[in-house]
């Protein structure tokens, strides 16, 4: 089986790897900077419109990532999430602990004392909301947490707190206090901080009933944290090697760190995410040049590590290479970052069905590959990462 190094960690990367090490390859995950992926917060979406289904994704490769989950703290499905401002919104998955709400049936939400928790204001939108729909919602007063220094703790600190055990048992026992009082067919929302370990929500909700859960979290916080734990415990189960580090440069047979140490390699699968993790860079020629007249003018976007690949590669937008600016003012940031689907997400590397990358001939590569935001023209969604992973996987491992 052909050696695979994976570069980048995040959820595309993640499903490379897994394929990969499922199809028998030996395989190599390459952890640099925390990426886009670490900035979740609990929603899973299949397109940029967070209510769209994932019917345009691959059958074969939502089956993979699926079966991927189905240990995970993840449930895919079509839902009705909210989010900490109140909104309710549509998602295709969620992180376990985030609450499905049905509009169509009452809703309550505990006055508890953590930070940035506002349950009238939480209340009072999500009621106009439900009421459209037949149902309600209102604020509670309600006992759950001990500790008043909770106001100004993190969420996540508080979330932590919830792995002891006597405290899971009180707060437990408190909201089965308040399910007595709400009665069974209400939807009790809850702050971001059940817990890091799948195991607290599943311990809750095995005392105060399934209808219970959290708000979406903050980009980067609870929700986060639970998907890299099951992620690093995942990759440990299947095998993966993971090797902490920055990448410098890539080639055929081999992958050459930032401390100029390298790793053999058969094929290569570049997961780098986009403009966030650097795994894409926009500059201009100012960037590099601060003469009055650059000596050249040059592309807007680069690839954030150097690939020694022949024939060359180029990164493209809608199927084109990018090339450099045409004049010595450098590129129209209006074109790249304005709009609701702005060029900075539509380029990135061109791939064929199987997720080798084409070069300048229009030729695939084979022992290069690329999944998730790196990939042009692909919706930045996590869905749509785990699912280019999962096909860029089983590529390279074939």
């Amino acid at each position: 089986m052909p050696r695979v190094v994976v570069v980048g960690s995040g959820v595309a990367g993640l499903f490379v790897a897994l394929q990969a090490a499922k199809l028998g390859a030996p395989v190599t995950l390459v952890a640099g900077r925390a990426g886009a992926s670490a900035l979740a917060s609990g929603a899973w979406d299949s397109a940029l419109d967070s209510g769209a289904a994932a019917d345009s994704l691959d059958a074969a490769d939502l089956e993979a990532v699926r079966a991927f989950l189905a240990d995970a703290p993840i449930t895919l499905g079509q839902a009705r999430i909210v989010t900490t401002a109140g909104v309710v919104r549509s998602c295709f998955g969620r992180d376990e602990a985030v609450l499905g709400v049905v509009l169509s049936a009452p809703i309550v939400v505990p006055r508890v004392s953590v930070s940035s928790w506002d349950a009238d204001a939480m209340a009072a939108s999500l009621d106009e909301q439900a009421r459209a729909c037949g149902g309600s919602a209102r604020a509670v007063d309600a006992d759950l947490f001990d500790a008043t220094s909770l106001l100004r703790a993190p969420l996540g600190d508080v979330a932590v707190r919830f792995e002891d055990e006597a405290a899971l048992e009180r707060l437990g026992e408190r909201l089965r206090a308040l399910r007595e009082v709400v009665g069974e067919e209400a939807q009790v929302l809850l702050p971001p901080i059940l817990g890091v370990a799948p195991r607290v929500i599943r311990r809750l909700r095995e005392v105060a009933g399934d209808r219970l859960g959290e708000t979406l979290g903050d980009p980067g916080g609870v929700a986060a944290a639970r998907f890299r734990a099951w992620s690093r415990a995942a990759m440990s189960k299947a095998g993966v090697l993971v090797k902490e580090g920055d990448v410098r440069c890539v080639a055929q047979k081999e992958v050459t760190l930032a401390d100029a140490s390298t790793i053999d390699a058969d094929r290569v699968v570049l997961a780098l995410g986009g403009l966030v993790t650097s795994g894409l860079a926009y500059r201009t020629g100012e960037h590099d040049d601060a003469q009055l007249f650059p000596a050249a003018s040059v592309a807007p976007l680069h690839l954030g590590i150097v690939v020694d690949h022949s024939p060359e590669i180029a990164l493209v937008l809608d199927g084109r290479p990018i090339e450099p600016a045409g004049s010595l003012s450098g590129a129209d940031a209006d074109r790249w970052f304005a709009g609701a689907a702005p060029a900075i997400v539509r380029a990135g590397l061109p791939v064929d069905a199987h997720g080798a990358v084409v070069d300048r001939t229009s030729k695939p590569s084979r022992w290069l590959f690329a999944a998730g935001d790196l990939v042009a023209g692909q919706s930045r969604t996590l869905l749509a990462a785990a699912c280019s992973g999962v096909r860029a996987g089983r590529s390279a491992a074939g």
